[in-house]
């Protein structure tokens, strides 16, 4: 029995109800350390590859043959960790996994789960597997403003690893000769800016238990057919009022993703994060005044490429993965 607060037009209210008894109920655990009965692991497999990829459903379906591998084991974990803090590979009967399991699968007569094929799911599901690299990025671009940080309040002392990183910092936005105070309000405004990318992708947690930010800011464009075909992903402004159902609590991912590479994902998703963390106020909005695609973020100075999205997600992309990917994505840059 589990206690259940139920929604309905009387109000909200608490009711016991035995989860364990149902179509989609298991007579033991399945998944890691777990006693893995053959028809228990079939219902589960079921679950999960009923499941559609925006919701953390297996890329490519799983087989539904009775045996808990790596792979189903590994759906398990991936699919937990979509949507709970905890992720322990396992399926317990009655427990908050099957619950959502049971709610998200498709059942019969129900619409399907998106194909693997289909391309909005390849495209959901290739955003959230680019996640981890996306944070590594952000990650490592703190700590080297953070080192360059460093080198300017002991005064430019130095050869080593502080010198290098405010040449890095210095080569993508351009300090020039402002002096020391200047430098650092502005390395701050940087790093701060990192740091709130971060937050996102370490999907914080409500007071209710939901997941607030990480992988829930995700979401297809709604709006294929009016989307420019090569635009890749957008963050709508909080500032004006949407009216066409979309929100500035989503980065939305537009048909210009698909049949691209991990990196243009990588990229992609740093860029719409530098606005999505801005707070549009022109002294701290980060905006659009050059694209590495045109090369014209090259044209840039200091003050423009501190509110320029590109400038965040080449310095972010460079650090961790080198220029030569950059410049296999962008030749511009070259």
């Amino acid at each position: 029995m589990v206690l259940v607060r139920m929604n309905a037009d009387r109000g909200c209210f608490l009711k016991n109800v035995n989860l364990a008894d149902g179509p989609d109920a298991i007579s033991a655990s399945v998944g890691v350390n777990a006693r893995n009965n053959k028809d228990d692991v079939r219902t589960v497999q079921t679950l999960l590859t009923g499941v559609a990829p925006a919701d953390g459903g297996p890329v490519p379906p799983l087989a539904v043959d009775g045996i808990a591998g790596p792979k189903t084991n590994a759906a398990i974990t991936a699919f937990q960790r979509r949507h709970f803090k905890f992720h322990d590979g396992r399926v317990d009967p009655g427990g908050p996994t099957l619950q959502k399991l049971s709610a998200l699968s498709a059942k019969p007569g129900a619409p399907p789960a998106p194909s693997p094929t289909d391309p909005g799911a390849v495209r959901m599901a290739t955003a959230i597997s680019v996640l981890p690299e996306v944070k590594t990025a952000i990650t490592a671009a703190i700590r080297r403003i953070e080192q360059a940080d460093s080198f300017v309040r002991t005064g430019g002392g130095g050869l080593g690893i502080g010198r290098e990183s405010f040449a890095f910092a210095d080569k993508h936005f351009l300090f020039g000769n402002q002096d020391s105070e200047r430098t650092l309000h502005d390395l701050n405004f940087i790093r701060v800016s990192f740091e709130r990318m971060r937050s996102i992708i370490d999907g914080r947690v409500s007071a209710f238990g939901s997941p607030m930010f990480g992988r829930t800011i995700l979401d297809l464009d709604p709006h294929p057919d009016e989307t420019p075909r090569d635009v890749k992903g957008y963050v709508p402004r909080d500032s004006v009022e949407q009216t066409d159902g979309t929100t500035a609590h989503r980065l939305y991912l537009a048909v210009g993703l698909d049949g691209k590479s991990r990196d243009q994902y990588i990229f992609t998703m740093i860029h719409e994060l530098g606005h999505y963390v801005d707070d549009e106020d022109p002294a701290h909005e980060i905006d659009d005044k050059g694209y590495a695609f045109f090369g014209t973020v090259n044209n840039l100075n200091h003050h423009q490429r501190l509110h320029n999205a590109d400038n965040y997600a080449m310095y972010a992309f460079e650090n961790s993965f080198g220029r030569p990917r950059m410049v296999a994505l962008y030749p511009k840059l070259a």
